[in-house]
């Protein structure tokens, strides 16, 4: 059962068709003909409807059921048979309203009796309105399916990305938490009172995880450089003196808003690789910005083993940072990564 949903944009096609078939049916004869006779404004009053009606015959109910199903066959058999039908029609209604004598100028009286009209006159007028109906009928369905069809397109797409990106957050955060977890477990055992502040400082963390960055798309810089300042303030209850860490921000910070937890697992990186017991180290973070392009700078000491590559044995996090670039920021991004016997750079830009 085909179900005929008529909208705004229907209504507008609607006048827009009264206005182009009435002009040509009644005002472009009327300047030639001032004085047209009944018959032919009742004829084309019938061609009207006529056309009209074939307008969403074929726009809603042969296109979509057989031109958009490769049912090209039956669809042009239709459309031909159709318009037979429809000219046998017009024959009728022009011996009905005895158009054959007006034409020839003869008297428009009732035909006399025994008279045959075996006579059969193609209205090429009224077959070029009905072919130009269909071609304008068709080719509107045809942009209408394909617009239709690119916009469930478009949204798919974007569905499809904002459950990649779902599923990357909560590949990444998990991941994080429990490197945190092993900090925390560690302070309960010597240092209480800064196991207790440490886990006061996840809680706020936490939130942020799980609410304010799974809410939106985006959040505010600000938020993202609080996160990793108080991620900075866990790891300092396990670090001693000789780790020397630099954290530069802009100032005055101008808010853009940007992917959540996408500069933690560079940070993360940096202390997991850039840090070891008894060695004197450091660990650069920076952060700038200006009215177009933001830019992020993470680097740290190497204390890997010789020949391994960082990027690769950090686990989840990078990998899976660099397919969330390429998902939020395509095109938008620049990621250099540097990774030699001696450091691990990290340089990242966005253009806001």
């Amino acid at each position: 059962m085909v179900k005929l949903k008529i909208d705004k944009t229907d209504m507008v096609g609607l006048g827009l068709q009264l206005l182009l078939w009435v002009t040509m049916l009644f005002i472009l004869p009327a300047q030639f003909f001032p004085n047209l006779p009944a018959a032919f404004l009742i004829k084309h009053t019938l061609i009207l409807c006529i056309l009209i009606t074939l307008y969403y015959l074929n726009s809603m109910v042969w296109v979509p059921n057989y031109l958009l199903k490769s049912k090209t066959t039956n669809y042009i058999g239709m459309v031909i048979g159709m318009i037979f039908i429809i000219m046998l029609a017009i024959h009728f209604i022009e011996i009905w309203l005895h158009i054959d004598k007006i034409f020839r100028n003869e008297n428009a009286s009732a035909p006399q009796p025994g008279r045959k009209y075996s006579h059969f006159r193609i209205d090429y007028f009224t077959l070029l309105l009905l072919l130009i109906d269909i071609g304008i009928s068709t080719s509107i369905a045809l942009f209408t399916h394909n617009a239709q069809e690119k916009e469930i397109k478009e949204k798919y797409e974007k569905e499809k990305i904002s459950s990649e990106l779902d599923l990357l957050k909560s590949q990444i955060n998990p991941h994080f938490f429990f490197n945190t977890l092993n900090n925390i477990y560690a302070l309960t055992s010597t240092q209480v009172s800064l196991a207790q502040k440490a886990i006061l400082t996840l809680s706020k963390m936490m939130r942020y995880v799980l609410y304010d960055s799974h809410q939106d798309k985006f959040v505010l810089l600000s938020q993202e450089i609080l996160f990793i300042e108080n991620y900075i303030e866990l790891v300092k209850f396990r670090l001693t003196d000789k780790v020397k860490i630099n954290f530069i921000k802009p100032s005055p910070l101008k808010d853009h808003p940007l992917s959540p937890m996408i500069l933690m697992p560079f940070v993360e990186n940096a202390f997991k690789y850039g840090v070891k017991a008894g060695e004197e180290s450091s660990i650069d973070i920076s952060v700038s910005q200006s009215d177009t392009v933001f830019s992020f700078q993470v680097k740290n000491k190497k204390f890997a083993n010789p020949g391994m590559d960082i990027e690769r044995h950090s686990g989840m996090g990078i990998s899976h940072t660099r397919r969330m670039l390429d998902l939020v920021y395509p095109g938008k991004h620049d990621l250099k990564i540097i990774d030699n016997a001696e450091f691990f750079e990290v340089n990242l830009s966005i253009q806001w």
